[in-house]
């Protein structure tokens, strides 16, 4: 509100200074004045000012002051102006346009005495003293006939008639102008620009007679011409060429028909004079351009480049017209002569009038569009051997680009964006993102309609680097490392200057090259500190390098032990039939548990989705395809970790532990029962168990092998794969690259991506049969329990004498028993016996389960070899490999190429 209030106070000095409008006389006036004014100061959008501009200004009234011939006035102000620029700060230009803006015709009124005055401090000259205090003071104010007009006529006054010559004086106010209104009040004579010489100015109106002759026609029809010498000519045409109006070509620029220049043929004259018609087109279209008034820094770095080469060339016409007048030695006066001399600046002008006419044909383009043109033109003219034109555009190339790049040093060094600023290629979002989506979503690249880079041609490979190195520094701002970081940084900027990229040694290397290289070292110079600290960062303080080990422990199982005491105490309590064993709680203290010795454990936990939350504890159990997957684990990172271990990899993480815990289960349930062979039990039977022991040989044997496959072969290299790419990366981007791929590697190596979807459901139905194996076992041994305890009662009841013995009970219970200790087997619950006995068709004999699962697991296998086979052989991705690697350790294992066994 202070602020405010002083602003409405200065607003209100400001309106009385300008307008002397006081709010008592004209309340309403002054009240819209300070509303409009107000509101025009509080939202002014402060632009640029166009310090070109400013300079040109005060050249051009340095340049008026000497052509009137107030050579003390135009040194003063150059002095004064070079002492100004010496002591330039940003502000220079501004406060340059202001004095501008309140000059008032300084070539009239500007004295070089009030330089002086300004020097010594101003006295005091006190009171005036003006006529009315001398009229009053000796009291003749009130004599009115002292005012009269005296009569000097030859008559008395007797003759004169009564009030003669009283008529205007009488009764009448003064109406004189007052000292203040005079002061005020500009005179005529003011105005008037002094001539310098009148006799000159006559002699040159002489000199060109032939401007005011008039042609007429002969009596044969034919229209007579007006002769003019070949310097007349020649003045006109460089008259023409410096924009200025001449008599020899119309307001078009074409020549005019009604001269002819003496001892020239008129074919030749008119080729000559269409060729300088020609030139002044081009000429013409640059000085147009150079007139504008241009908002956007890069387009007034291209204006000024115009106006200098320009005035180059003007001074190059200057040079020949003064050898014309001040003639020195006896000479030859040629039109031919005169435009080859002017041929080296012609041609560089009509290249860049070249560009200039292709954007006029692109009115849409966009503000670095003439950048393109500059580049795409050097290049052109290096190959096609111009030696004028090819360092001419590339100064030009190198002037502009040095500002197109200012907001590209601001974002590399700084990690701020110019606002308001469309021609950069780096936009910052609207709505502040979270942190760790900071690299990803707060700044975006900038494209057009079209999806492309809103970038010059030339930057686009350059682009990303700028782009992460300005991502870079504000990752470090929001870390607090910045300022650290900074203090350390040496910003060894190479030099991007045309004549240091392109020396003469190098003329044959191509410019484009030659730019890229040296361009390429430039953003290296601020890409390589920024990226080098960060990545530094999140490695050692961050604590990188431990997320990623623990993710790698848990989700990967990477250690054996710790892997095997989580899932064996989720599987125990599957298999017991616990109702809760989904319970969340329960999950993460058994997996904090586990994994207590490695990681951080409070950063972990468990959970089942409501989707296998709603799975029967049956169904659960009969399949790895229904509850393992709903069994999600998270680690919780820091933000600045996200980064690189983006949130949507979590799923690819997920996808792999679960494909490995449902291996694990079907090793555990293959394992949870061993075999003693008791010959003398009656209830032995040699081919079920034959077909038994060989099926679940095969079925161990392929679940160990594919976890070796997936643990050894696969993600321990590519995981130490990583980790090395990791290290030798450039920037946050490429870690996030390096990792992304690393999921993607991984997925598809061990057969969870869409290409190998088949060959997946047939690798989880051959994990199926390891539980249907166990329940058909469970089935039979429960189904033996029930006969032979038949067989003892009735054996009890024909010998009442023998008591059963705890060996006879184990030889009934049949060959099977579970790899626990023996007590706990015998306070077992059978529940889960009885409960996989359902599961079971009980009327399908035993042996025949064992040979329909040897059937299906045949049939499975070979799809899979066969399927892994064709699948490598039609890819080329660095996966097909692994693939072939599988099969060939599939067909390896059964016997034979065929997989005979």
């Amino acid at each position: 509100m202070a602020f405010l209030a002083e602003l409405a106070a200065q607003t209100d000095e400001l309106i009385e200074a300008v307008t002397h409008a006081v709010p008592p006389s004209a309340p309403k006036k002054f009240s819209r004045l300070h509303a409009t004014t107000l509101n025009r100061l509080r939202n002014h959008k402060f632009l640029s000012t166009n310090h070109f501009d400013v300079k040109k200004q005060l050249d051009g009234y340095e340049e008026r002051f000497r052509i009137q011939d107030r050579e003390a006035l135009a040194d003063a102000l150059k002095e004064r102006v070079e002492s100004v620029y010496a002591r330039e700060t940003q502000w220079t230009p501004e406060l340059l346009h202001f004095i501008l803006e309140l000059a008032d015709k300084p070539t009239q009124k500007s004295r070089l005495s009030a330089l002086e005055q300004l020097r010594g401090e101003r006295e005091d000259p006190g009171v005036r003293l003006k006529w009315q205090d001398i009229a009053r003071e000796d009291r003749w104010h009130d004599d009115r006939n002292l005012w009269r007009r005296p009569n000097f006529a030859d008559s008395s006054g007797d003759e004169e008639p009564i009030g003669a010559g009283s008529d205007n004086s009488d009764d009448s106010e003064s109406t004189g102008l007052s000292s203040i209104e005079t002061a005020r009040r500009a005179r005529p004579e003011d105005h008037i620009v002094p001539t310098q010489d009148d006799d000159l100015l006559h002699k040159i109106q002489l000199s060109q007679f032939w401007r005011k002759e008039k042609t007429f026609k002969e009596p044969s029809g034919r229209e007579t011409k007006v002769p003019i010498s070949e310097f007349q000519a020649a003045r006109e045409v460089l008259f023409l060429l410096s924009g200025l109006k001449t008599t020899l070509f119309d307001e078009d620029g074409e020549p005019a028909p009604e001269y002819q220049i003496s001892q020239m043929q008129w074919d030749t004259q008119l080729a000559l004079l269409e060729y300088v018609s020609e030139l002044n087109k081009s000429l013409g279209m640059l000085r147009k351009v150079a007139s504008r008034v241009q908002q956007i820094p890069l387009l007034q770095v291209f204006q000024d480049c115009i106006q200098k080469s320009l005035r180059a060339f003007d001074k190059t016409l200057a040079e020949i017209q003064q050898r014309l007048i001040v003639i020195q030695e006896d000479m030859v006066v040629s039109m031919i002569e005169i435009l080859e001399k002017i041929r080296p600046g012609v041609t560089q002008l009509k290249s860049l009038s070249a560009i200039i006419l292709q954007l006029q044909d692109e009115p849409y383009s966009h503000p670095f569009r003439y950048l393109e043109l500059l580049y795409e033109g050097t290049n052109t003219a290096q190959l096609s051997g111009n030696d004028l034109v090819y360092p001419f555009l590339g100064r030009i190339f190198y002037e502009c680009f040095k500002v197109y790049i200012r907001p590209i040093r601001l974002w590399m060094e700084e990690g701020k964006l110019v606002f308001g600023d469309r021609t950069f290629f780096v936009s910052d979002s609207a709505m502040q993102v979270p942190l760790n989506q900071v690299w990803q979503n707060q700044f975006k690249l900038r494209r057009t309609q079209d999806s492309v880079l809103h970038v010059p041609k030339f930057l686009q490979p350059a682009a990303h680097k700028i782009f992460t190195a300005g991502k870079s520094v504000v990752v470090l701002k929001n870390l607090g490392k910045f300022e650290a970081a900074k203090a350390e940084w040496t910003f060894d900027e190479p030099t991007l200057d045309f004549d240091v990229v392109c020396p003469p040694n190098l003329e044959f290397a191509p410019f484009s090259e030659l730019f890229s290289a040296s361009f390429e070292k430039w953003i290296q110079s601020k890409h390589h500190a920024a990226a080098t600290t960060l990545q530094n960062i999140l490695f050692d303080s961050c604590g990188l390098w431990d997320a990623l080990d623990a993710l790698v422990r848990v989700f990967f199982m990477s250690d054996g032990s710790l892997s095997v005491a989580f899932a064996g105490g989720l599987f125990k309590s599957l298999d017991s039939g616990n109702p809760n064993w989904h319970d969340r709680f329960t999950l993460t203290e058994m997996a904090q548990e586990a994994f207590e010795s490695g990681i951080d454990v409070n950063k972990l936990l468990a959970h089942v989705t409501p989707a296998g939350q709603k799975c029967s504890l049956e169904l659960a159990r009969s399949s790895v395809r229904h509850s393992l997957p709903a069994i999600k684990l998270t680690y919780k990172l820091t933000w600045p970790v996200q980064l690189v271990l983006l949130t949507d990899s979590v799923s690819r993480y997920q996808a792999l532990f679960s494909l490995l815990l449902q291996v694990r289960r079907g090793i555990y349930v293959i394992k949870d029962h061993r075999m003693l062979l008791d010959l003398g039990s009656e209830a032995h039977n040699p081919e079920e168990h034959c077909q038994y022991y060989g099926l679940r040989s095969k079925l161990l044997w392929f679940s160990e092998l594919f976890l070796t496959y997936l643990t050894t072969l696969v993600l321990a290299p590519g995981v130490e794969k990583m980790r090395r790419e990791l290290l030798s990366a450039e920037d946050v981007d490429a870690m996030i690259d390096v990792h992304s791929k690393f999921l993607k590697e991984m997925v598809d190596e061990t057969c969870l991506g869409s290409k190998l979807e088949p060959i997946r459901e047939c690798i989880l139905d051959i994990l199926d049969l390891c539980i249907k194996l166990s329940g058909a076992q469970k089935a039979n041994a429960a189904r033996e329990e029930e006969e032979m305890q038949e067989i003892s009662r009735l054996s009890a009841m024909a010998s009442p004498l023998r008591t059963p013995t705890k060996k006879d009970d184990q030889r009934r219970r049949g060959p099977y028993i579970k790899a626990q200790d023996l007590e706990d087997e015998e306070t077992m619950n059978l529940s889960g016996v009885a409960n996989e006995s359902k599961l079971m068709d009980l009327e399908q004999p035993y042996l025949e389960v064992l040979k329909d699962i040897h059937n299906d697991f045949d049939r499975h296998i070979r799809f899979i070899i066969s399927g892994l086979r064709a699948v490598a052989r039609a890819s080329s991705e660095g996966a097909s490999s692994r693939w072939d690697l599988l099969a060939e350790m599939l067909e390896t294992g059964l016997g034979g190429p065929r997989g005979s066994y």
